[in-house]
């Protein structure tokens, strides 16, 4: 099934994929949009917990969204 399915979009063109391709991107940015919320929103604690199963499962820490970097000089804004 998986074999069919595979060439069934590799004889597809670029044109008949593109609504997928779209589709990727809006539920992309959702998905985005989403995480960005949950983790802005997310208490501390709860994230602490989250980490503590986690670490005993052999996982690696949620940290939350990465950190907007620092601009080198005043003239990158």
């Amino acid at each position: 099934m998986t074999k069919r399915g595979g060439e069934a979009w590799a004889s597809l063109t670029q044109a008949e994929k593109q609504p997928y391709f779209d589709e990727y991107e809006v539920l992309k940015a959702q998905h985005a949009k989403a995480r960005e919320k949950y983790f802005n929103e997310l208490d501390p604690n709860v994230l602490r917990a989250i980490n503590k199963q986690r670490k005993a499962r052999g996982k690696p820490k949620l940290r939350g969204l990465p950190k907007q970097p620092a601009l080198l000089t005043p003239y990158m804004r």
